[in-house]
């Protein structure tokens, strides 16, 4: 009984965490791949050179 217990604690664990890291990790390296694709804001702080 308590190894089944033990097992069963375990597999819900490993879900829950799976189901909040795989998005996490997802949303992180998205995030940092549009941060390196936009343009550094200081440089269209000044406008357009005429």
């Amino acid at each position: 009984q308590p190894l089944g217990w033990v097992m069963v604690g375990g597999l819900l664990v490993s879900q829950v965490l799976t189901l909040f890291t795989t998005p996490a990790v997802y949303l992180f390296f998205h995030r940092l791949g549009h941060r390196r694709d936009d343009p550094a804001p200081a440089a269209n702080a000044e406008g357009p050179v005429k």
